[in-house]
């Protein structure tokens, strides 16, 4: 039979043993999530490169401007911000509430027709859900939807002023709510 000291320098040696391994795999899962972060970053970068990268070279073909100036058939935001910018409209309209602000705010950033179509091609068709009734449809009924009361224009004097304000901003693209 073994002395003692010895089974509890064996046990020792073993939890050293146990605790070395967990230590080790800890570092590893922490190593590895890093290196997705990082990984997710670079090609995000690269991404948003190849992106501006296309965006220039179509604004430059779309130009005929010596100023350089986008002319009306230019697109002036990366397919990710046309996506993001469909979001931000979707996000304002869905739900209980419409955050006319950010409808503007977003609109408002539109330049030519090509950028009123790609915002509208990234929108698509979408399900908005509101206190009692769901509507389905594209971008330009989603607003009209949103910004009226069931078809009758709202009585709120600020409701009326956005619906004006976008009508005068969407007329540049030949549309209107």
């Amino acid at each position: 039979m073994l002395p003692l000291s010895l089974i509890n320098v064996a046990k020792s040696k073993a939890l050293k043993t146990v605790i070395t391994v967990i230590i080790i795999v800890i570092l590893l899962l922490i190593v590895w999530k890093l290196y997705q972060k990082a990984k997710k970053s670079i090609d995000e970068a690269i991404e948003q490169k190849r992106n501006q990268k296309a965006l220039e070279k179509l604004n430059a073909t779309n130009s005929n401007d010596p100023g350089g100036n986008i002319v009306s058939n230019a697109q002036t935001f990366t397919i990710p911000e046309y996506k993001q910018m469909a979001d931000d409209l979707f996000k304002a309209m869905d739900g209980l509430g419409t955050d006319e602000e950010t409808i503007l705010k977003t609109i408002s950033k539109l330049k030519t027709k090509a950028d009123w179509n790609r915002l509208k091609q990234a929108y698509g068709t979408r399900k908005i859900r509101a206190l009692g009734y769901g509507f389905n449809g594209t971008l330009l009924p989603s607003l009209k939807s949103e910004l009226s009361n069931f078809g009758e224009p709202d009585f709120n004097d600020y409701d009326i002023n956005v619906v004006l304000h976008l009508n005068n901003i969407l007329s540049r693209f030949g549309e209107k709510i």
